[in-house]
């Protein structure tokens, strides 16, 4: 069981997994690639 499930990863959803990871929370993310469109 999860607290937070987190579809698609974009840099929004990378972000919103962070913030819920400072917060503790149980967290997956649902993806097939990490970054989208973002340029690391």
């Amino acid at each position: 069981m999860h607290d937070l499930m987190i579809i698609g990863g974009g840099p929004a959803s990378v972000a919103a997994g962070v913030y819920a990871a400072r917060k503790r929370l149980k967290t997956a993310i649902i993806t097939e690639e990490i970054g989208g469109q973002s340029a690391v």
